[in-house]
């Protein structure tokens, strides 16, 4: 029996941490059920229906993916570009989800019929639910007041949403006035720069590769990570507001700000040629250095619009490489990019993006097979794959004796996505970053940020240091690399 409980517990346990997701969630079902019995008109119970089918299918799809309610993360992807970029991934999800929104509308339209069905059950039976309209209408008000009571308390749906739509509004003023609202007197603006150049930079950021990947009880997964963890410079990290999806996370540890841009989402990047927050980049183009960016899929939740403000010069995915791109095609890719690049008299800074190990179950590689082992699942066995490919990455910059001239920086680009249990098992979550830049260079910046990793990803300790901090991190960048 104990050890029936145990199973149980361990299947529930994920649950846990959405209670409040998934009472909510009964209790906007509820609602909807109740308000649709009040509608007597076929034709506007099936178009209302239809509407609130599909809101709470959408709410199941934000806390399938992040855990919470729609937010800023999930509407920066509500777009068709995104949705058609990644349903290859998603093609059970995608059939299950229509299959959800139908059973839904069903519910929805026969609610007044369901109802009755109800009443006459309970009522005739165990007199629970009242026969004469004025006294079901009274139960039915009751439970629309406890419903909406329920979705207002703190983490509930209406609480969420009060917060989503607050990030949403803003107030429209000139970049300069932001910036003597928040205190920041003494930002360096892109064209105020002054920079050196100094060694080469190559960033890889790997999808959804969290650290929990390289603990003791997932190195199995990891043994080429764990091993360059143990002769680099490693640091962990949290996950900062503002760059729990990749672009977030581009953008991210381009300017050290959190990637809100309210209604407009990533598409104020469409129409943009340049901004005046200054990046990493635009230190690194002070300084000479030629940017290449090297990915997959370049086109994916607004990446491609967001390199091409930060000026990066040369943007490398699939329409390059050719079709299918998997991470395996990307480093091989890398590797020709900077062998060109070392030839070449000016500095280079080469950033990297994985997507294989994207969530739900990996972007599965057959032709890994021949290097990686067998493993449980199809994500353990990308995520091995990947761990192959970087310490075959940083073993050919060893070998083409690279390193001696280049800072190579490693870290995840956020938290997995979706039910995450064999994490959670693994201690606390969150991110690393592996560098190969000293100690003694990265010494100044940790302690200041309250992150030991500065200049990637970097977290905000109080708005008043949010110029400061944009400095420190070009600073740490323009230094790390002399």
């Amino acid at each position: 029996m104990l050890f029936f409980i145990m199973i149980f517990s361990h299947i529930l346990s994920p649950f846990y941490d959405l209670r409040i997701e998934i009472l909510s969630l009964a209790l906007l079902l509820t609602l909807f059920f109740v308000v649709s019995t009040w509608i007597s008109n076929k034709v506007f119970r099936s178009v209302t229906s239809g509407l609130f089918a599909l809101f709470v299918s959408l709410e199941l799809v934000s806390i399938y993916f992040v855990k919470t309610f729609i937010g800023y993360e999930f509407y920066v992807h509500l777009n068709l570009r995104d949705i058609m970029g990644m349903m290859e991934i998603y093609v059970v999800q995608i059939f299950l989800l229509m299959l959800t929104a139908l059973l839904l509308w069903g519910l929805f339209y026969y609610a007044p019929f369901i109802w009755r069905m109800l009443a006459y059950i309970l009522g005739k039976k165990v007199r629970l639910v009242p026969q004469n309209k004025k006294s079901a209408n009274l139960v039915k008000g009751i439970v629309i007041i406890v419903a909406i009571g329920g979705m207002s308390v703190q983490g509930g749906l209406i609480n969420s949403g009060i917060g989503f739509l607050s990030t949403m509004n803003y107030e429209e003023k000139s970049f300069q006035k932001a910036l003597l609202d928040l205190g920041m007197n003494d930002y360096v603006t892109p064209k105020e720069l002054v920079a050196e150049k100094g060694k080469n930079i190559i960033v890889i950021s790997l999808e959804s590769y969290e650290r929990g990947y390289l603990s003791e009880e997932m190195g199995h997964l990891t043994p080429r990570l764990r091993a360059l963890k143990d002769k680099w410079n490693y640091y962990e990290m949290t996950q900062n507001e503002g760059s729990q999806w990749t672009s977030g996370s581009l953008y991210a540890s381009l300017t050290g700000l959190p990637a809100y841009f309210g209604v407009e989402g990533n598409s104020i990047f469409q129409n943009s040629f340049h901004t005046q927050i200054t990046g990493v980049s635009h230190v690194l183009k002070q300084a000479g250095y030629h940017l290449k960016y090297i990915a997959s899929k370049a086109a994916y939740s607004g990446t491609q619009e967001i390199l091409h403000t930060f000026k990066f010069d040369e943007i490398i995915d699939r329409d390059l490489i050719g079709r299918p791109c998997r991470d395996k095609d990307v480093f091989e890719q890398a590797k020709l990019e900077v062998k060109a690049s070392a030839e070449k008299a000016e500095p280079f800074a080469i950033f990297i993006s994985t997507l294989d190990t994207h969530f739900p179950n990996g972007i599965y590689d057959s032709r890994m097979e021949a290097f990686v082992s067998p493993q449980s699942t199809k994500m353990e066995f990308m995520i091995s794959a990947v761990d192959y490919l970087l310490g075959d990455f940083v073993g050919y910059l060893k070998e083409e004796k690279l390193l001696d001239n280049t800072v190579v920086y490693i870290y995840p680009d956020h938290l997995k996505m979706g039910m995450t249990s064999e994490l959670r098992e693994v201690g606390n979550r969150g991110l690393f970053m592996l560098t190969n830049a000293s100690e003694n260079s990265l010494s100044e910046i940790c302690g200041y940020f309250g992150l030991t990793v500065p200049g990637i990803s970097v977290k905000m300790c109080q708005s008043e240091r949010w110029c400061n901090s944009t400095k420190k991190m070009l600073f740490c960048f323009q230094n790390i690399s002399s």
